[in-house]
């Protein structure tokens, strides 16, 4: 099928910026690995360092899952010719194309999101909390974007072979 230029171009692009964040989370992920689970009484005794890496970690989630539900699936759409309506619209037709497991697990993949960026916690055993359950679901996260990649590649006959699959290698 033939698509509008500009159209592909913002798809590409904005496809470029979640699949970097991506590989920035995963890299986050496994750099994190030995503090899960996080517990509240350790994060005062944490060093710098390592709260460095759990802060990167943090912003990258929330980078990530802000760039699929705000531009990525849009992008998708649009190139399809598809009618955005509201965001239960856009997650209803990402869901339809299996690049979302289901609505319910971007719910909570959005509400750890909103942990971090509407009401960071204030206490640490919060804290230790909201971060252990993002890195819990960073896969399904990550799954999104090879997702997208698969459903690009077979039902619009993109080439998406520079990206490969960040799981696959993780898991």
């Amino acid at each position: 099928m033939k698509y509008d230029q500009k159209n592909s171009n913002l798809f590409l692009q904005n496809f470029n910026e979640a699949y970097r964040l991506a590989k920035l989370l995963m890299s986050s992920y496994n750099r994190t690995l030995h503090l899960m689970p996080l517990k509240g009484d350790q994060l005062s005794s944490l060093s710098e360092e390592d709260l460095d890496k759990l802060d990167a970690f943090r912003v990258r989630y929330c980078d990530l899952q802000d760039s699929l539900g705000n531009k990525t699936f849009r992008s998708i759409l649009v190139l399809e010719e598809e009618v955005l309506g509201s965001n239960l619209d856009i997650l209803n037709k990402i869901e339809k194309r299996q690049i979302i497991n289901s609505f319910d697990e971007w719910k909570l993949l959005r509400r750890i999101r909103n942990l971090f960026s509407h009401d960071y916690p204030e206490t640490d055993e919060d804290k230790a909390d909201a971060l252990t359950e993002a890195f819990f679901h960073v896969v399904n996260l990550v799954s999104v974007v090879d997702n997208v990649c698969r459903y690009m590649q077979e039902k619009n006959d993109f080439n998406m072979k520079g990206f490969p699959s960040l799981i696959e290698k993780q898991v």
